[in-house]
């Protein structure tokens, strides 16, 4: 909280907000209607390509540490409250959900940010496993 700046203030709030809202529409959608609505919501923000990668980097961090304030929260929230909170502001992203199996089939969902002519892959690392990728139509 040292280094936040008053302008953040805001933006945070929205960001505790969406992923608290969608931790509790979890409780009554499934997965694949919750990734749908976080796509339908930002389908017509017109989307800025350019974006700060510094500010990306931020926001996932800022999420990781909000989520973990919200009980049952995942990493499904996280994703979904981030791309809410970046299409609100214009910027477009995606949330992908991979699946690997192991003991058990395990589920994991990113988000993937389209910076310039590049993506930038938020809440997952590249050796993670989840090569998979299930985007609902």
């Amino acid at each position: 909280m040292k280094n936040l700046k008053k302008r953040e203030i805001p933006e945070l709030l929205f960001l505790g907000c969406f992923i608290g809202g969608a931790q509790l529409a979890h409780r009554f959608a499934t997965t694949q209607e919750l990734v749908r609505i976080s796509k339908a919501a930002t389908f017509f923000v017109p989307k800025i390509v350019k974006t700060d990668t510094d500010k990306l980097a931020r926001l996932e961090r800022w999420s990781n540490r909000i989520s973990v304030r919200i009980p049952g929260s995942h990493c499904l929230h996280r994703a979904v409250g981030l791309n809410l909170l970046l299409g609100y502001e214009g910027i477009a992203s995606e949330v992908i959900v991979g699946f690997r199996k192991r003991e058990t089939i395990e589920g994991h969902a990113w988000l993937e940010v389209k910076v310039q002519d590049s993506v930038q892959i938020l809440f997952s690392t590249v050796d993670d496993g989840f090569g998979s990728k299930w985007i609902p139509s």
